[in-house]
């Protein structure tokens, strides 16, 4: 009878870990490459691609150019586009992000500061970003939330800043980060980060305050670190990421439970930045091959 009981419990377990191993299976080959017959989609584009922002309000994608110091700023509707620094007013641009209202901010390396456009990008204000955390403050990553504050992470440093729209800083945040390479706020006011670990991805409160890993349960030992680059959501609530040591996209569902992986089956796909529009096109920059890739969920 106890030889019974012991082997129904055996069993039972078994199931459980079965049906987990299952659900946090990363299901593969789910979206395709599409041309949408841009600039920006072929090869040499770009001298060096680096990181890109989606305007909602205007469905506009910025991108950089790290080898010419320059900014592209594309009309997704009439496939036109705008250049920011021909004219050398942009000094090593690194980071950039809209707000709801189409206006572009803008980091550069060596500058504490961030360039604030209008939404006809003209003439930018210089927004002076005052903080007194950190005493070699490098800026690598902004993001703007729903009420205007500015969200600024620093990967060196291992920190994110959190300013309000004047640039005034309000609070530092540090709680689980190791190397934070991509930021966003969503409309609840919650930040999201994409971070090095096992569980890339953390949210926290709008105050900073660590809430929680997107991750499933699972053994630790099963798991293994990611260094993730770029965050990104769909309209379903969806979570994008960049896996940058193995050059592939990293989508979780709004618990972590279920995760898609993605690989480009073309040669030398070296992903630097991730974006999404309000149609759920996701925009991939290239270092490999200098362009922006197209990508869609299969329907």
């Amino acid at each position: 009878m106890l030889l019974v009981k012991a082997l129904t419990k055996l069993v039972f377990a078994i199931q459980v870990l079965l049906s987990l191993t299952y659900l946090t299976r990363p299901a593969r080959c789910q979206f395709e490459i599409i041309d949408a017959g841009r600039a920006f989609e072929e090869p040499g584009f770009l001298s060096a691609a680096g990181q890109l922002a989606y305007d909602d309000s205007r469905h506009r994608l910025a991108m950089i150019d790290e080898g010419r110091d320059m900014i592209m700023v594309f009309n997704l509707t009439d496939h036109s586009h705008i250049s920011l620094g021909l004219n050398g007013e942009l000094g090593r641009p690194n980071s950039l992000a809209f707000d709801k209202n189409g206006f572009l901010y803008i980091l550069q390396d060596d500058n504490d500061g961030a360039l604030k456009y209008r939404p006809e990008l003209e003439f930018p204000d210089t927004l002076e970003l005052s903080q007194n955390f950190i005493d070699k403050f490098r800026p690598s990553r902004i993001a703007i939330g729903n009420n205007f504050e500015i969200l600024v992470a620093d990967k060196e440093n291992k920190a994110v800043i959190i300013f309000d729209k004047n640039g005034g800083a309000v609070r530092l945040f540090t709680d689980k980060l190791r190397s934070p390479d991509g930021l966003m706020a969503i409309k609840s006011g919650s930040i999201f980060v994409a971070d090095k670990g096992a569980d890339p991805i953390i949210e926290y409160s709008r105050a900073g305050e660590f809430v929680r890993h997107l991750a499933a349960a699972e053994d630790p030992a099963l798991k293994f670190n990611i260094s993730a680059g770029g965050l990104a959501t769909d309209q379903r609530g969806w979570f994008y990421t960049l896996d940058i040591t193995n050059n592939r996209v990293i989508s979780m569902d709004p618990t972590g439970v279920n995760r898609i992986e993605w690989r480009s089956p073309e040669p030398a796909f070296f992903p630097r930045d991730i974006a999404i529009d309000k149609f759920d096109d996701i925009y991939i920059s290239e270092g490999g091959l200098g362009r922006v890739m197209v990508i869609r969920k299969e329907r």
